[in-house]
């Protein structure tokens, strides 16, 4: 049993009463030191990055090329160049506002500095040389770029409404080797909770900060 595992359900269990949905127990549990703790500012409660989980789940499994759909600010990105040294990770995202996304998403991304967090990015990955690789390109064109089963970890957190979505996982979802992982973010969310349940069932893994995770048979 990992340390704050009542918190870590507690977290979701909130998330859950406001969506209305009954959140499935957490099963990616790892032991975080302390200082990694912090305090989710929407509930109050304790609280883990999801890039922290991913970074250990890779280390664990020994999984060296891993791609980040949605890459924002770079907080998930740097969290894996710098806790999986070796790993490739590579980072795909618009970095533009997404208004076709509106109508089956909360957001559109209109009012996000694009231009300050892309360039955020790249200066993360110019101190990972060989190993951090950006593309600005939308994610299901990207996937063009990478071999079948090439690929041991997608991280899916792009376009939030229900066709972004099955977009991405049909496009990556080949690019996967088996026994490699398919891991998303905000599965408290309804778009992206139908999405996954209706292209990968049901049998899933879950952790804090909203993960979702899916092993390619």
């Amino acid at each position: 049993m990992a340390i704050y595992e009542k918190s870590y359900i507690s977290i979701d269990e909130s998330i859950a009463q406001q969506v209305g949905y009954p959140y499935p127990t957490p099963k990616l549990t790892f032991d975080f030191p302390p200082h990694l703790i912090e305090t989710c500012m929407v509930h109050g409660r304790p609280w883990v990055h999801r890039g922290e989980t991913l970074a250990r789940f890779a280390n664990e499994f020994d999984l060296r090329v891993i791609v980040e759909l949605g890459v924002w600010r770079g907080e998930t990105f740097e969290r894996l160049l710098e806790q999986c040294p070796a790993a490739k990770v590579y980072g795909i995202d618009r970095w533009a506002p997404a208004p076709e996304a509106a109508a089956g998403a909360p957001e559109d991304w209109a009012e996000w500095p694009h231009e300050d967090h892309l360039a955020k990015v790249q200066a993360i990955a110019s101190g990972h040389p060989g190993r951090a690789h950006v593309f600005r390109m939308e994610t299901v064109t990207a996937a063009a770029l990478f071999n079948t089963c090439s690929v041991d970890m997608v991280f899916v957190d792009a376009d939030h409404s229900y066709n972004g979505v099955i977009s991405d996982i049909d496009a990556w979802l080949p690019k996967i080797r088996s026994g490699g992982w398919i891991f998303g973010h905000d599965i408290d969310w309804t778009t992206v909770r139908a999405a996954v349940h209706d292209r990968l069932g049901y049998d899933l893994e879950y952790g804090m900060d909203a993960l979702w995770a899916w092993k390619v048979p």
